[in-house]
């Protein structure tokens, strides 16, 4: 691509783009993940330097790397939070506009989009970029979680309207504080998010200690180093925290059930989990951390209430389930129908939550705005407008 094809596709394929969607699961014999850690989350590995798509080579293939096990465990993670989206419901209030239905899970797909950005930068050895992201992923995740349990409460889309409108947010402890239950099980989960929130305060988006330097490896013309072999390891620590949110928030996770046998291809989308979600919770989580998340929330009575709901439904036969499949393509057989499924809901998913982002960039041009702001940039505006601010 020379320079008049590179700005030809700056200018005129600007906002055109592909959404692709990819469902990965993993083996239930071998519990383990075969796809690296790009497929995972749909990265392109020629957006990487040389240095990087090595890296990436060692990460997934040496057999020799101390930490192996260490980071097949962080991708085990990284799946589990791209599987949460399966679990999201299309909740309507009374008081839905299109805007708020489609933004109410806006602040998940921008903590991915994030993500994405983070191991982008991460690979081609931009650390300090990367650190600076690991703080306002763990923010969207949080505000996910928030604004989702703050309009179940009020049976209503009005938080979200209200965000829309001014962008104005609670504080990460006050969001914190909704999000989990005041009994003495959540005390401890609170703690820990509390902690890594201080944490990121002092080392992402903002000056920082000479401590956190990528520099304190003595090395200053950016080049690869050991922290550049191990960056994801920042992420791998607290991301099990945002697993400890989502499971507040949806407690069906824990609890996975057949929704073919029930629905076929044709049922909800979301509220309960399948047996492919949960093999990977299994292995990105604790087996007694998991255990005890469902002793908690087995007996509460949103879970009871599902669990009676599922179980009052008749399992349909295999000709029922052929039956709701009503894709223009011949069926494939089940697993692949229901990948196929998943892979749409998702698709569907992103590209409606993301609609509140393109109304905000195509907002009518304002001649007056312009002006206003290139006054701001001289000194002579502020001389004569500062003590009215």
């Amino acid at each position: 691509m020379d320079k008049n094809e590179f700005i030809d596709k700056i200018f005129n394929v600007s906002g055109k783009s592909t959404l692709m969607s990819r469902v990965v699961m993993v083996k239930e014999k071998s519990g383990h993940i075969e796809n690296d850690l790009f497929e995972l989350l749909n990265l392109d590995k020629n957006r990487l330097t040389e240095e990087g798509q090595l890296l990436l080579e060692i990460l997934e293939n040496d057999e020799n790397f101390p930490l192996r096990k260490k980071y097949q465990k962080f991708k085990s993670k990284i799946l589990s939070f791209v599987n949460i989206q399966d679990i999201f419901p299309n909740i309507i209030f009374d008081d839905y506009t299109d805007k708020a239905l489609f933004a109410q899970y806006y602040f998940y797909y921008e903590a991915l989009h994030i993500l994405r950005e983070y191991l982008y930068s991460g690979f081609n050895n931009c650390q300090i970029a990367a650190n600076h992201l690991l703080r306002t992923f763990f923010e969207f995740n949080i505000r996910q979680c928030y604004f989702f349990k703050i309009c179940e409460n009020q049976n209503s889309f009005k938080p979200l309207q209200k965000y829309l409108k001014d962008g104005i947010t609670p504080s990460n402890q006050n969001m914190v504080n909704l999000i989990f239950p005041k009994d003495a099980f959540h005390k401890p989960i609170k703690k820990k998010i509390q902690t890594i929130l201080k944490g990121l305060s002092n080392s992402s988006s903002h000056a920082f200690q000479p401590a956190d330097s990528a520099r304190g490896n003595g090395k200053y013309h950016f080049e690869y180093s050991l922290d550049t072999l191990l960056f994801w390891v920042s992420l791998d620590f607290f991301i099990t925290s945002i697993q400890w949110m989502y499971f507040a928030i949806f407690p069906m996770l824990l609890f996975p059930k057949n929704g073919i046998q029930k629905w076929g291809f044709s049922g909800p989308m979301g509220v309960f989990s399948s047996d492919y979600n949960f093999r990977v919770l299994e292995l990105s989580c604790s087996s007694n951390d998991l255990k005890t998340f469902q002793a908690y929330h087995e007996k509460t009575e949103e879970v009871q209430a599902l669990f009676e709901y599922y179980d009052s439904l008749d399992d349909l036969s295999e000709e029922e389930i052929k039956d709701t499949w009503t894709e223009e393509q011949e069926y494939p057989e089940e697993t692949g129908a229901y990948l196929h499924t998943v892979a749409k809901s998702r698709a569907i998913k992103e590209f409606a939550a993301n609609q509140c982002t393109v109304e905000a960039n195509n907002r009518p041009h304002n001649p007056a705005a312009e002006k206003l702001i290139n006054e701001m940039e001289t000194l002579e505006f502020w001389k004569k407008n500062y003590k009215k601010m």
